[in-house]
């Protein structure tokens, strides 16, 4: 049988590779490292409950993470802009609930090539008979990008909408609905970025 490429969506973002971006490995394993860390604190939060935020400090910090991973984790659980991400959701109308895969692996062959990835986050939006009625895949950024607010979305955007396709895509076929029914979002410390 013949051998499928192999790719990883994580790997596979957007843009240039500056110069000076070649003699930074140690900042950049630094970066990775730390990115690391902010994922899996937040892939250890279902739901985030602000009335209830001491007690979820308190959990967080006696896992032992790096404080500064969980200032930056504990700063995106608690922005507004990012409640609708980390909180529960009301029950919907109908009796309309929320699933969620927090850091699920998956591996799926598309357009002939093997994929391997990570969701960070997605939620699955049922309805009381099982049946999806949509998809969101919430993929958490840690960049630490220059400039205005609107020249750092635009950015991130370039730099991870070949990504944010295969996920796209993955869930999709993974949940058994159309591309057209999953949403993706970058989850930057700043807020919510849909693509």
């Amino acid at each position: 049988a013949a051998r499928r490429p192999a790719l990883t969506p994580s790997r596979h973002t957007d843009g240039s590779v500056s110069a000076s971006s070649l003699f930074a490995v140690a900042r950049e394993a630094d970066a990775a490292a730390f990115g690391s860390a902010v994922h899996a604190i937040l892939a250890s939060v279902a739901w985030w409950d602000e009335a209830d935020a001491e007690a979820g400090r308190a959990r967080l910090r006696a896992a032992g993470h790096a404080e500064s991973a969980l200032a930056e984790a504990l700063a995106c659980l608690r922005a507004p802009s990012l409640r609708a991400v980390f909180s529960a959701p009301p029950a919907g109308p109908g009796g309309t609930t929320t699933e969620i895969w927090r850091e699920r692996t998956f591996e799926i062959i598309l357009d002939g090539a093997w994929v391997t990835g990570v969701f960070d986050r997605v939620h699955l939006e049922r309805r009381p008979n099982g049946a999806l009625e949509e998809v969101t895949v919430y993929d958490f950024k840690t960049d630490r990008l220059t400039g205005t607010e609107t020249e750092a979305a635009r950015e991130l955007r370039a730099r991870y909408t070949r990504q944010m396709g295969l996920y796209r895509r993955a869930a999709a076929a993974l949940a058994g609905v159309p591309p057209s029914r999953v949403r993706c979002v970058l989850v930057p410390p700043s807020g919510r970025l849909p693509l």
